[in-house]
């Protein structure tokens, strides 16, 4: 038996463990469960990590759950960006049906409660917010609230467009422009990465 193969014997016990070691940390902070499969070139065991019934190496791993994250923050800011709007201009649409409210005497007082419970437009706006804080919440409980807070901003522009055609209001050009502004800010904080802190769950 030569000097390489006697080496050879002496390095494959102590390579997988150590690589074991090391594939189960990363999986460990995850979520993920990690194998060890036999290479094809030799003996040495090399670790890959499972999720689900898919074998992944510990890179592609890494991002796929980057892509997972990205994806459901992609889906809780889109109902956000939708259904904050719409509830609020429903509410608002709501309330100029009632016209100027009066709240001296009981009986406006009274008047008023009932123009806004019988109202289906405010009804409307309660449910469309209550679905907005609704996913407002469940994305703050992995995504960080500086990248959740700018990023939502982009319904001024939902606003803007809303009012436009069920309020009848105005936009004016600087108004116009002011939201490019805030739309730009969107995109560039969109751009970086949704959770920066402990751990995301990515289930």
């Amino acid at each position: 038996m030569t000097a390489r193969m006697k080496f050879a014997e002496k390095l494959e016990p102590s390579v997988p463990r150590a690589l074991a070691a090391d594939s189960s940390k990363i999986g460990n902070e995850h979520g993920l469960h990690t194998i060890c499969r036999p290479a094809k070139s030799g003996s040495i065991a090399i670790p890959e990590t499972t999720w689900g019934s898919a074998i992944l190496p510990h890179d592609e791993s890494g991002s796929m759950i980057q892509a997972h994250l990205r994806f459901k923050t992609f889906i809780g800011l889109s109902i956000m960006i939708l259904f904050g709007p719409l509830g609020n201009v429903l509410l608002g649409k709501g309330m100029k049906h009632l016209g100027t409210v009066s709240v001296h005497t009981p009986a406006q007082i009274l008047h008023t409660l009932i123009g806004v419970f019988t109202s289906v437009t405010i009804w409307g706006g309660i449910a469309s917010l209550m679905t907005f804080y609704l996913s407002y919440m469940l994305l703050l409980s992995w995504a960080d609230y500086t990248f959740v807070q700018p990023s939502s901003s982009v319904s001024y522009g939902i606003v803007a467009v809303l009012s436009h055609f069920l309020l009848n209001e105005v936009i004016s050009p600087i108004r116009w422009l002011g939201i490019a502004v805030i739309c730009l800010g969107v995109f560039m904080v969109s751009s970086t990465p949704p959770h920066t802190t402990g751990r995301a769950d990515v289930s």
